[in-house]
């Protein structure tokens, strides 16, 4: 009995160790267990803290890339995404408006007052938008000198804005700096579909009105030019009448004082009365304001037609007038009477200017959809300090002559969209070239004739 007993203490003596060792195995698993799930939260923890702060962090550089880094106010990506979200969030009553606003040729204010002045402008101009404006429109610079505003509301609120805009721009303006500016706008749903639409609309109607100001500035511009050259034409020919008019003055006197007939001075008040009607005549004619009629015409005819009338008169003068006839027929969109005027000028100043026995050339031929002539004397030459002067009025380098007909052919050149320069060299002669377009496609004369003539 006794050793059945021991029997079965020995056979359940390993079975116990499997239990213990068992009970051991599962409390070392459950508490590792534990401390790895532990570890396991507390690296959940800090990955989530780690993309939250990575988030914040890539919201913060999705804010710096949507905003202007000089105002800090929306830059044109910036604002066009506030705008989408505006439309989506909209009630299908309401209306949304983009004003576009240029500050006009604000380049010049850089330019003048410096790069940092003008940065300051801006900043200050951005500073009063946010300050007067309601807190939910979005405001945005771009483009340097351009900004732009979007906002909720009826056609009332904005007027309202746009009001506010002129009360901004004029607190700006100083006795320092002036500053124009234009203004586009657009509505949404009432023209635009999109937000796209919207600001591409605004856009455009603020092109509108950049153009309509650069036109009136231009406007402005060559009237004050007018004024300035109808000042200088003014002093010039009171000066230039002034002189035979002390002349035949003069001569009244003596003839007064002798008891005289004034016949006897007729001689030498006559020419005097006709360089002052001939004065006045060239004043008139440069002053004129009568369109040029243009009309398609035969330049060859022209010029043949011109040589045909100076030929004898440069036969008596006992000099030479040679055409270089092109091959090929030149037709002109002009004026015939004002080239032929300008050709006649020029042609009896070249033979002006010869001493000796001497020459005139005369060519014309087609470049660049232009027709270029060239008119060459074999001279005494211009001075070099007198080029920069040939075409202004009353300047002359004759012992006669008013100095009225090189600034006349000049604006009769440029009315035709045309140029004209000249190349002189002392004791060989001077050479004027005269460049017109052959259509009158005002587009790109202006810009195509410049790049000839330079």
């Amino acid at each position: 009995m006794t050793d059945s007993l021991l029997d079965e203490s020995i056979s359940l003596e390993p079975l116990l160790w499997g239990c213990f060792i068992a009970v051991f195995i599962y409390y070392y698993l459950h508490n590792k267990n534990q401390k790895l799930r532990k570890k396991n939260n507390e690296i959940a923890f800090q990955l989530s803290a780690s993309q939250l702060e990575i988030q914040e962090m890539n919201d913060e550089i999705e804010e710096i890339y949507r905003r202007d880094y000089l105002t800090g106010l929306y830059n044109l990506g910036g604002f066009q995404d506030a705008v989408v979200r505006s439309l989506e969030r909209m009630s299908p009553l309401q209306s949304y408006h983009v004003v576009s606003i240029d500050l006009a040729d604000f380049k010049q204010v850089n330019l003048r007052e410096g790069v940092e002045f003008g940065d300051q402008i801006l900043i200050e101009v951005a500073s009063q938008f946010q300050d007067q404006l309601p807190a939910s429109v979005h405001i945005a610079r771009y483009d340097g000198d351009q900004f732009a505003i979007g906002l909720t509301g009826d056609h009332h609120y904005l007027r309202r804005c746009v009001e506010i805009i002129d009360k901004v721009m004029s607190q700006i303006c100083t006795e320092r700096v002036n500053i124009e500016y234009c203004i586009g706008t657009a509505s949404y749903p009432a023209e635009s579909a999109n937000a796209s639409e919207l600001i591409r609309l605004a856009e455009k109607r603020l092109s509108i009105e950049q153009r309509r100001m650069r036109d009136k500035e231009e406007e402005k511009r060559r009237h004050m030019e007018k004024l300035s050259a109808v000042g200088q034409l003014a002093a010039g020919l009171a000066h230039e009448i002034r002189n035979p008019l002390t002349s035949i003055r003069g001569f009244v006197q003596i003839s007064a004082a002798e008891s005289t007939e004034v016949k006897k001075w007729e001689s030498i008040i006559l020419p005097e009365i006709d360089r002052i009607n001939d004065l006045l005549t060239q004043f008139l004619n440069l002053s004129e304001s009568r369109p040029t009629r243009f009309q398609n015409f035969h330049v060859d005819q022209l010029i043949s037609d011109i040589y045909s009338l100076l030929k004898p008169k440069v036969m008596l003068m006992g000099h030479e007038l040679v055409m270089e006839t092109p091959k090929t027929p030149i037709y002109i969109e002009a004026d015939p009477e004002k080239l032929k005027q300008v050709l006649i000028n020029l042609i009896q100043n070249g033979l002006d200017a010869l001493v000796q026995r001497g020459r005139v050339d005369i060519k014309w031929y087609v470049e660049h959809k232009h027709l270029s002539i060239e008119i060459q004397d074999t001279g005494a030459g211009i001075k070099p300090e007198f080029i920069s002067r040939i075409y202004e009025p009353f300047f002359t380098t004759k012992d006669e002559g008013t100095g009225m007909g090189l600034a006349i052919c000049h604006r009769i050149i440029q009315d035709h969209g045309g140029c004209m320069r000249v190349e002189s060299r002392m004791g060989k002669g001077t050479t004027f070239h005269l460049s017109l377009p052959l259509k009158q496609e005002a587009a790109q004369m202006e810009e195509d004739c410049t790049s000839i003539c330079e």
